[in-house]
C-alpha cells in the first residue's frame, strides 16, 4: 500500500510540472485501476493483521468465568439422608502472562516475514505491470510510426502500378513487369492490413493492463532519442546496471520466500520448548445451601510445561522445514540465475541494436539520396518513373528498419530496468525527458 502511494504521488506531482506526461499517466491508469494490485494491497494489510495477532498471544489476557443457580444434592448418611436445596454461585477471575513461550517468538518472526513477502509481492506485480504498460505503450508507438511509413509506401507502390499498367497497354512494359508490379502493391497492403492490426492489438493490451478504454489519447508520435541514450549507455553504465541486479522484486521476494523457509525451522524446532506462564486468580463462591465453600481463593503461580516426547513427531517435522529451505536456497539461486542471464542478453540486445543504428541511419540517408536521384534523373528525363517510385519504396523499407530498431533498443532497456530493479518513477520520468523528443 505504502509504495503504491508514493509511486502514485511521485506521478501525479511530474504531471503538475509537465504538460504532457503520457507514459505516466498510463502507469497511474494501470496503478490505480489494476485488481491485481489492489488484491495485493490487501492481501499486504491482512499480513500486517496477522503479524499484530502474534505480537497480541504474547501479551496478557485477563479472564472471568462463573456461575450461579438452583442447586439439589443429599448427603447419605448410615442413619438418614440430608437433603439441600437453594440458590449457589461461584466466580473466578484469572490473569494470565507468558513468560516464555518460544513458539510465540518464532512465531512472530515468521508473521514478519510473511508481512515483508506481502510487501515484496505488491512491488513486483507494480514493476512488472509498469514494465508492461510501457512496453506496449513503446510497441505502440512503434506501431504508429509504422503505419505512417507504409502508407507512403502504398501510394509510392500504388502509384508504380498504375504507371506500369497504362505502359503495358501501351506495349512498353512486359506483363512479367506488370504482375511485379501487382504483387508488390498487395504486398504492401498486406503489410499495412497487419501493422494495423498489431498496432489494434497493442491498445487492447494497454486497455487490459490499464483497465481503461480510451488509451489511444496517450499515444502520440514521437522520436527516440538514440544519442542521448548513446551517451548515457558507456561501459560503465552497463556494468551498474548489471551491478543492481540484486534490487529485483523478483530476486528480493526469492529471498524473503527463502527467509521464511528458513524461519520454519526454529518454528517446528521450538515446539519441544518448555512454556512457561505466570498466572495470578482470585475467586469466590457461596449461597443459601453449603456453608462448606472455598471463599475469597486467591492464587499466584508460574506454570511450567515441558514437552519430553511427542514419538519423534517433532523431529521429522523439522527434517521437513529443513529440506523445504534447502529447496527454496536453491528455486532462489535459479531465478537469480535466469533473471542474470536475462539481464546480459538484454543488455547484449542494447549493445547490438545501438550499433546497428549508425549503419541503419547510414542506410536512410543513402536511399533517401538515391530516390531524390532517381526523382531528378526522371524529371530530365535520364530514367523511368517506375525506378524513382521503386527508389522511394527502398527508402521506405530502410525507414521502417530504422524505427524496429530503434523500438527494439526501448523495449529492451525498459527490460533491462526490470530485471536491474529500477522499475519505479525515476525511471519513467528519466525515459521521457531523456530518450523521448
Amino acid at each position: 500500500m505504502l509504495t503504491k502511494i508514493i509511486l502514485l504521488t511521485a506521478i501525479s506531482v511530474s504531471m503538475l510540472n509537465a504538460e504532457i506526461n503520457l507514459l505516466a499517466a498510463l502507469c497511474q491508469k494501470g496503478i490505480e485501476n489494476n485488481p491485481k494490485i489492489k488484491s495485493f494491497e490487501h492481501k499486504a494489510s491482512a499480513s500486517h493483521s496477522y503479524y499484530d495477532q502474534s505480537v497480541d498471544r504474547y501479551k496478557p489476557s485477563l479472564n472471568i468465568s462463573g456461575q450461579y443457580g438452583n442447586q439439589n444434592y443429599h448427603y447419605e448418611y448410615p442413619e438418614t439422608n440430608i437433603y439441600h436445596h437453594g440458590r449457589a454461585y461461584n466466580y473466578n477471575l484469572t490473569f494470565k502472562q507468558s513468560i516464555y513461550r518460544a513458539q510465540l517468538i518464532e512465531g512472530i518472526k515468521d508473521a514478519k516475514a510473511r508481512e515483508g513477502l506481502a510487501l515484496m509481492q505488491e512491488k513486483d506485480e507494480i514493476a512488472k505491470l509498469v514494465t508492461m504498460i510501457l512496453q506496449n505503450s513503446i510497441n505502440s508507438v512503434r506501431q504508429k510510426k509504422i503505419i505512417v511509413i507504409l502508407e507512403k509506401k502504398l501510394f509510392v507502390l500504388t502509384s508504380a502500378y498504375e504507371n506500369i499498367n497504362k505502359k503495358f497497354e501501351m506495349q512498353l512494359a512486359s506483363s512479367i513487369e506488370k504482375y511485379q508490379a501487382f504483387a508488390k502493391m498487395q504486398e504492401s497492403k498486406s503489410d499495412l492490413i497487419k501493422a494495423r492490426q498489431i498496432y489494434e492489438y497493442n491498445l487492447y493490451n494497454l486497455r487490459l493492463l490499464t483497465k481503461y478504454k480510451d488509451v489511444e489519447k496517450y499515444i502520440t508520435p514521437v522520436n527516440f532519442n538514440i544519442d542521448a541514450m548513446r551517451k548515457v549507455f558507456n561501459k560503465s553504465k552497463f556494468r551498474s546496471v548489471q551491478e543492481s541486479i540484486g534490487k529485483n522484486t523478483r530476486i528480493k521476494l526469492d529471498e524473503q520466500s527463502v527467509e521464511i523457509a528458513r524461519i520454519q525451522i526454529g518454528l517446528r524446532n521450538s515446539e519441544r520448548s518448555p512454556q512457561i506462564d505466570a498466572v495470578l486468580s482470585y475467586g469466590d463462591a457461596g449461597g443459601t445451601i453449603d456453608a462448606v465453600t472455598r471463599q475469597d481463593e486467591t492464587r499466584a503461580m508460574l506454570t511450567l510445561n515441558f514437552p519430553i516426547f511427542q514419538g519423534g513427531y517433532v523431529d521429522d517435522r523439522v527434517k521437513e522445514s529443513k529440506y523445504l529451505y534447502y529447496a527454496a536456497k536453491e528455486e532462489a539461486e535459479d531465478s537469480r540465475l535466469n533473471i542474470k542471464i536475462s539481464l546480459e542478453k538484454t543488455l547484449s540486445n542494447i549493445k547490438g541494436g545501438l550499433a546497428s543504428v549508425t549503419a541503419e541511419r547510414s542506410a536512410v540517408e543513402a536511399s533517401k539520396k538515391y530516390f531524390e536521384g532517381a526523382s531528378k534523373s526522371y524529371v530530365n528525363g535520364v530514367s523511368s518513373l517506375t525506378d524513382a517510385y521503386l527508389a522511394e519504396a527502398e527508402y521506405r523499407d530502410n525507414q521502417l528498419r530504422l524505427v524496429n530498431t530503434e523500438a527494439d533498443i526501448f523495449t529492451s532497456l525498459i527490460e533491462a530496468y526490470y530485471y536491474s530493479g529500477q522499475t519505479d518513477y525515476k525511471y519513467i520520468q528519466e525515459l521521457q525527458r531523456k530518450y523521448f523528443k
